[in-house]
């Protein structure tokens, strides 16, 4: 496993607006190759998207909406999504 990482300069991580939606709590890089990270959403993160990585989401407590140009993806506890890179997206916190 590596350690942090400050990849505010990796362009997978790039957003449009501030990402103070979501209170980051942990990130690390695994096999230098994955980047994990744990985070509380609490109100809509801004629209962005990775156009060099996948991203999945696993709700461990509460609900998000992923939200998409095709839809709402609704995630409650214990659910997961698997998003293909390039797809734009927002999450947002549910209560």
């Amino acid at each position: 496993m590596g350690g942090p990482r400050d990849d505010s300069e990796d362009e997978c991580c790039r957003t449009t607006g501030s990402p103070a939606a979501a209170q980051e709590l942990q990130c690390m890089w695994v096999d230098g190759e994955y980047t994990l990270r744990v985070a509380k959403v609490k109100d809509t993160f801004p629209w962005h998207y990775h156009p060099n990585s996948d991203e999945g989401w696993f709700v461990y407590e509460g609900k998000i909406t992923i939200q998409t140009r095709q839809g709402d993806i609704p995630l409650h506890q214990g659910e997961a999504v698997f998003n293909p890179k390039g797809l734009g997206t927002r999450t947002k916190g549910g209560r």
